[in-house]
């Protein structure tokens, strides 16, 4: 990585459909990955949270009209699209990515201090 670019995906959370549809509120735990020290030394925190956002993907949600159970596509907003507006080489031609229960991150500003004897 020395000065290069580089792209970090990883799961930090437990969530799954499955637990909502077995009950009506949602708990997404974190996960221990024991590599939040590392990412803070370069100036990326990780936040134990979902992401939420109006622009997203549909699921298929069992409605019930008439005695009839019907599936239905309702927006959920814990799975956010990423459209690229941007016409950059790198992300040119590039379907929306479909991110799935997504956390939000901060990016901190870290002095380092060498110190020399």
């Amino acid at each position: 990585m020395h000065g290069g670019k580089v792209i970090w995906l990883m799961d930090n959370h437990t969530a799954d459909l499955q637990n909502f549809q077995q009950s009506p509120t949602y708990l997404a735990t974190p996960l221990e990955l024991n590599i939040e020290d590392i990412l803070f030394r370069y100036g990326v925190r990780i936040n134990y949270d979902l992401a939420l956002d109006l622009y997203c993907t549909q699921i298929p949600i069992i409605e019930t009209v008439g005695g009839n159970p019907q599936p239905k596509l309702f927006p959920w907003v814990f799975y956010p699209l990423a459209v690229s507006r941007n016409n950059h080489p790198i992300v040119k031609n590039i379907d929306p990515i479909w991110f799935r229960f997504s956390s939000s991150i901060d990016v901190l500003k870290i002095l380092i201090l060498i110190l020399q004897f």
